[in-house]
């Protein structure tokens, strides 16, 4: 009889890598001011001494459709968020007024868009690769089960697709965050 944990771990992994997408998707900006696109930047602050998420440093808000407020908690690190913005991949310009920062968020272009999904679709694929190879240490150590005699040859074909129907699950949720994201960034 195979472990009911052994497909609980494929299911936490699978669950993990989703997660690992939806992450990596956030910081793909659609022409919507959202505050997870500068959220994770990194911020070497307090002379150069220490390097923390703007998040860390500061509270981002949605000041409209397209722009952001950030709010840091210390007035000193104003400068540093703001250079960190600056040399992010990002494109943002952010303007400094009193202790806070506010940034627009420019409309896309169609190119833009059309390049956001080839990274979406990168992305979607990363996790797609961790989940098949979850799937596929998962069927090893079922075959490993079956040649140590702890299984039988029906209980490792049956567990075996047991793990490919959980991946297929995990896979399918994954083509539907992408084709929501799709559609975000094609939204005008």
């Amino acid at each position: 009889m195979i472990d009911q944990n052994v497909y609980k771990q494929l299911r936490e992994k699978a669950e993990k890598a989703i997660e690992y997408v939806r992450d990596e998707l956030m910081t793909i900006r659609t022409g919507k001011a959202s505050p997870s696109f500068v959220e994770s930047l990194l911020v070497l602050t307090y002379g150069g001494t220490t390097k923390l998420k703007v998040q860390e440093l500061a509270t981002v808000s949605v000041a409209g459709p397209n722009a952001l407020t950030i709010n840091p908690f210390d007035a000193s690190t104003v400068q540093d968020i703001e250079k960190a913005i600056l040399a992010s991949p990002l494109g943002l310009t952010p303007r400094v007024e009193n202790k806070n920062i506010h940034i627009t968020i420019p409309a896309l272009s169609e190119d833009q868009r059309r390049q956001y999904q080839k990274v979406v679709a990168v992305k979607v694929e990363e996790g797609k690769v961790r989940i098949r190879g979850s799937r596929d240490e998962t069927r090893r150590h079922i075959k490993q089960l079956f040649e140590d005699k702890a299984v039988t040859e029906d209980e490792k074909f049956t567990g075996e697709k047991q793990i490919d129907k959980i991946a297929l699950e995990y896979t399918n949720r994954l083509e539907e965050i992408k084709e929501k994201k799709d559609r975000e960034l094609m939204e005008v």
